[in-house]
């Protein structure tokens, strides 16, 4: 009688947290996790590296994602999730009940691929990676603000998390930057120079024959003194003033800044865009010609060349007129 009892006991002694985590679950379910009745559309949700379990929840309830932050808390220890949350970023809704958001939470996030073309500038990779839930907007903008990373996120394709940490992204970018043009620009001179040159001829012509002439003929307006003209690099100068503007046309070349070269001689202060290979290649194998003018047919797209200034505004006319 004695073994019976005591086994029995053992038995109860297990069965009374497993009720107990029954019945709370029960309560849970159909109570502290319900929807409030105004649920809203999905939200971004970040949780970033090394954050508490006890801000999560809270700012899970501030956010009007979970009912009860003290119900979510106690579920989340009784179920062995309460230290298993991982960072990143998550689309998450009130309509959601708090189990499967803590389920979200716990299972983490998936990697996502991202394209970045060549010459896309820190405003462009920002906007990619936030639109695809890499990142929150402006993370990177206000990364760069702080570091020197315009020129140096190298177009490729990435697979990152969704709330990745925006420093191990960026290495991320130059890690292949070092694998792809570290080695062009090691016996360069001034291998910062030639990157920004290559940033410009990137966002200006498409064409690898073209691009080697449009470098030579920027080399000889630097030599002798002449303004470089690069609308791409007023562009910038814009964006940089405003960032939210979506083009930069009508173009302002009386825009007061170091990156606008109708109004300052010589190379801007760095890149203005992240190129690929193939202007660098550009620019390393730039071309001697008699040409100091181009323009872009924008039916075609082809570049058009002229010696002077008279033959320029003739182009102009023919290939801009409307």
């Amino acid at each position: 009688m004695r073994t019976i009892e005591k086994s029995f006991g053992g038995r109860r002694k297990f069965f009374i947290p497993l009720i107990v985590l029954i019945l709370f679950s029960t309560i849970f379910l159909n109570a502290g996790i319900q929807a409030p009745a105004e649920a809203a559309d999905y939200k971004i949700f970040k949780i970033d590296s090394g954050e508490g379990f006890d801000e999560i929840i809270s700012r899970l309830e501030i956010e009007g994602l979970i009912k009860s932050s003290s119900i979510t808390k106690i579920y989340s220890f009784l179920t062995g999730s309460a230290h298993k949350l991982k960072p990143g970023l998550y689309e998450l809704s009130p309509h959601l009940s708090s189990d499967e958001i803590i389920s979200r939470l716990t299972k983490g996030t998936d990697q996502i691929s991202v394209r970045i073309p060549e010459g896309s500038s820190v405003f462009d990779v920002d906007e990619i990676l936030s639109q695809a839930k890499v990142i929150q907007a402006g993370d990177l903008l206000t990364y760069s603000q702080t570091h020197p990373i315009e020129g140096y996120l190298f177009p490729d394709t990435y697979k990152f998390f969704l709330g990745s940490d925006i420093s191990r992204i960026v290495e991320t970018f130059k890690e292949n930057f070092d694998s792809n043009l570290a080695k062009l620009l090691k016996d360069t001179s001034n291998p910062q120079d030639i990157l920004t040159l290559a940033s410009i001829v990137e966002r200006e012509v498409p064409d690898f024959s073209d691009r080697k002439i449009v470098a030579g003929l920027l080399n000889t307006r630097l030599k002798i003194g002449m303004p470089l003209q690069v609308d791409a690099a007023v562009c910038y100068a814009k964006k940089l003033k405003n960032p939210e503007i979506d083009s930069c046309y009508p173009l302002d070349t009386k825009i007061d800044s170091p990156y606008n070269t109708y109004q300052y001689k010589g190379l801007p202060p760095g890149p203005i865009s992240s190129p690929g290979v193939s202007a660098v290649r550009a620019v390393l194998e730039a071309e001697d010609s008699p040409y100091l003018f181009y323009i872009s047919d924008p039916a075609t797209g082809r570049t058009i060349f002229a010696e002077n200034l008279e033959d320029h505004n003739r182009n102009i006319l023919v290939y801009l007129k409307n």
